[in-house]
C-alpha cells in the first residue's frame, strides 16, 4: 500500500475519481508514473457500528500497512482500546 485515506462524505468510487480528475492529492496520474502496477484497495465491508469504530478501523489498516505517501503518525485512534489489528479478507 502507497497511500490511505478515510472517505466520509462521499462514495469510494467519487474519492477516486477526485484523485481520477486530478482534483486531489496525488493523482492518478502521479501515482502511476512512480508506481505503474497500482492497485486500489478498499474496505468493502465491516462490522463497524459507527464513525468511531471506522476510525479504529483506518487506524489500524494503516499502521498495519503503512502507507508510503500517507504519514501514519498523524492518523489517530479514538483512545477508546489499548490494541486494534485488523484482519485482511482480500479477495485476490
Amino acid at each position: 500500500m502507497v497511500f490511505a485515506d478515510w472517505v466520509k462524505e462521499k462514495t469510494i468510487f467519487e474519492s477516486l475519481f477526485e484523485h481520477w480528475k486530478g482534483e486531489k492529492k496525488p493523482t492518478v496520474q502521479e501515482l502511476l508514473a512512480r508506481y505503474p502496477n497500482l492497485y486500489f484497495s478498499f474496505v468493502v465491508d465491516s462490522d463497524a457500528a459507527g464513525p468511531e469504530d471506522m476510525q479504529d478501523l483506518f487506524y489500524a489498516i494503516v499502521q498495519s500497512d503503512k502507507p508510503e505517501l500517507t504519514d501514519s503518525a498523524a492518523v489517530k485512534p479514538t483512545g477508546r482500546y489499548s490494541k486494534i489489528t485488523v484482519k485482511d479478507k482480500s479477495i485476490l
